[in-house]
């Protein structure tokens, strides 16, 4: 976009944390194709070596270690947070914590010492937690439920916090369902409604959901970036509303299978999940378990008209289209589980 070019007519200097992940490396390679000077920090030498490939500037590090973090915003003039603590069976706040919260305060100490005009923060809708069938705005009061959704609030609010006292620009994006070509995250889904042809939706109704394609999300990140306003800015970057079993039966659909979806009652997984909330929470701990129960009982019906009117955001890949892609994908790459095979998505960008 035009707008990251800054009053000189040069390119912007990036600094990004998480480049590697699903989102960041389709932004890396979005940005360079732009001619953007892109630093940023990675953990796997593999994926650092795939980013110099590109023409990134790469150092290694964890996001934890402050002087690393600092030497990735060094003379830079915008940057981009996409790294996270995810989800995994034995999960713990402090871990979250350590990452989400303590790594962003980090990177935002860096922004400052750097002298940089912007930080773009990716969150996620999981931080409103359970919500009913209606449309969800950035004015809905965020409630989260699990461990990795607080830490992500918590980090949103330091960043507003820090960001007012330090005099830097923050926006925050809030992402839903992000689907496309290399994304790992939801290869048992695919899996279950292409391979076994059935699915089964626990509980009485059958829940929202809101789904963008990769290539719009990156395209609401750099908007967020080039965004005019100076005070702090909280965005929905949505894609498109669909119930589950619509997801399921476009799946299938574009799949060529037929599907069974069954239904069955949720009440004795969540009283289970409400039994070890109560004796895990205290000691920090929860389990896979209680996030399965999260996933049917949480509604994300996306009102996306500030987005919209503010930062000229419109997806543009129909749902139809975005989920076409992800059944290809899914099926040449035999469904693959791990973020190692994203990084052939981007390998047409020139080396």
């Amino acid at each position: 976009m035009t707008a990251l070019i800054d009053a000189q007519g040069r390119p912007s200097r990036v600094a990004i944390y998480g480049p590697s992940g699903f989102i960041g490396c389709h932004l890396v390679a979005d940005l360079l194709r732009q001619g953007h000077q892109i630093r940023a920090l990675a953990r796997s030498k593999t994926k650092a070596e795939w980013l110099r490939r590109l023409g990134a500037d790469v150092l290694l590090g964890d996001i934890r270690d402050p002087q690393i973090v600092r030497s990735v915003a060094a003379g830079c003039d915008l940057v981009f947070h996409l790294v996270t603590g995810r989800f995994n069976q034995a999960a713990r706040l402090l871990a979250y914590r350590e990452i989400n919260v303590l790594g962003t305060a980090n990177v935002m100490s860096a922004a400052v010492d750097a002298g940089v005009r912007r930080l773009v923060f990716t969150s996620s809708m999981s931080v409103y937690g359970r919500l009913s069938p209606e449309l969800v705005t950035e004015e809905t009061p965020a409630t989260p439920t699990l461990f990795h959704d607080r830490s992500k609030l918590e980090a949103e609010r330091l960043l507003f916090r820090r960001g007012c006292e330090l005099g830097i620009s923050v926006v925050v994006a809030r992402l839903p369902w992000v689907f496309g070509p290399g994304q790992p995250r939801f290869w048992k889904t695919f899996h279950q409604v292409v391979e076994k042809r059935s699915f089964t939706i626990y509980g009485a109704y059958d829940p929202w959901r809101n789904i963008a394609h990769v290539g719009d999300i990156v395209d609401g990140l750099k908007r967020c970036a080039a965004r005019s306003a100076k005070h702090p800015g909280c965005y929905l970057l949505p894609g498109h509303n669909a119930t589950l079993s619509e997801i399921l039966r476009l799946i299938a659909d574009e799949a060529g299978v037929r599907l069974r979806v069954k239904q069955k009652p949720l009440w004795p997984a969540e009283v289970i999940s409400r039994t070890c909330r109560l004796l895990l929470t205290p000691f920090g701990r929860e389990l896979d378990f209680m996030h399965g129960v999260e996933f049917f009982v949480r509604n994300y019906k996306v009102d996306g008209s500030k987005a919209r009117c503010e930062l000229g955001y419109v997806p543009k890949t129909s749902l139809r289209e975005t989920i076409h892609e992800m059944v290809t994908w899914y099926r040449k790459s035999n469904y693959a589980g791990s973020n190692e095979h994203l990084l052939d998505q981007c390998s047409d960008f020139p080396k």
